[in-house]
């Protein structure tokens, strides 16, 4: 019997082949990571993935103006049945779980969110192509699929939101979450902020989550090794956070510090 370890793998390489497929028919690039809903991975990829789907949009967009099919291929066996969701009462904020996932959204609440969507994984907005909103950080993004020790870049990985952005300049945005699937608090980024590595810091399969690299291969991710993975182009993998960094294990939350070092 395949396990939900396995499954979740096999998501990951299929949705590879999606980046693979668009990133061909765009000179190599990615799509942006912005704040419209065209510019959320999930979306750009739905042709993709979802063939003889279009990407959600208002008909004035040129979309159906429709909710989105859900599709099991976004979500990982282990969160395939929690959702945190913004509701049209107002956002809620369900139990927080490592096995939780996002989604589904209402039409037209916010500029990003697409009617219907919903899936447990999330994008390194670091490997995008830059926003036309952000001169800030241009030297962080990869943007291209064509670069060097892809096997160390995450692109996609087993997520609490849709993606996910860590900044070694913002203290809390590399910090290990207090307990399992603790990815919001009031000290953490709200939902609607993509830098939190807690985000990814989830014990969904033993000790690890999974992750597609920039190279399309796709394999298990320690939870410490999650600070030695080059996020951006600039980041440093022998943080403060790492062996080479000098971390100590005290330093680390309860939870974690039986894991394995990195």
């Amino acid at each position: 019997m395949i396990d939900s370890c396995q499954i979740c793998l096999s998501n990951l390489k299929e949705l590879g082949n999606c980046f693979w497929q668009y990133t061909s028919d765009y000179n190599g690039y990615f799509g942006t990571s912005g704040s419209g809903k065209y510019e959320k991975w999930f979306n750009y990829l739905r042709p993709y993935y979802s063939p003889g789907e279009n990407r959600w949009g208002q008909v004035s967009e040129g979309g159906t103006g429709l909710p989105v099919k859900k599709v099991k291929l976004l979500l990982c066996p282990s969160a395939s049945s929690k959702f945190w969701s913004d509701e049209s009462n107002g956002k809620t904020l369900v139990t927080q779980s490592a096995f939780i996932a996002w989604g589904i959204f209402p039409l037209n609440s916010m500029g990003w969110e697409v009617s219907g969507a919903g899936g447990s994984y999330g994008a390194n907005s670091w490997a995008a192509s830059i926003p036309s909103y952000t001169p800030v950080d241009r030297d962080k993004y990869w943007q291209n699929i064509n670069v060097d020790g892809g096997e160390n870049i995450p692109l996609l990985a087993d997520c609490a939101t849709v993606g996910g952005k860590p900044k070694l300049e913002l203290d809390y945005s590399i910090s290990p979450p207090e307990y399992d699937g603790h990815w919001y608090n009031g000290s953490l980024p709200t939902y609607n902020v993509t830098i939190s590595i807690a985000r990814f810091v989830l014990n969904r399969h033993t000790e690890g989550s999974n992750y597609l690299f920039m190279d399309l291969s796709a394999r298990k991710v320690g939870l410490k090794e999650n600070w030695t993975l080059k996020w951006s182009r600039t980041f440093n993998t022998s943080n403060r956070w790492t062996k080479a960094g000098g971390v100590e294990p005290d330093d680390w939350p309860v939870w974690m510090r039986d894991f394995k070092d990195y």
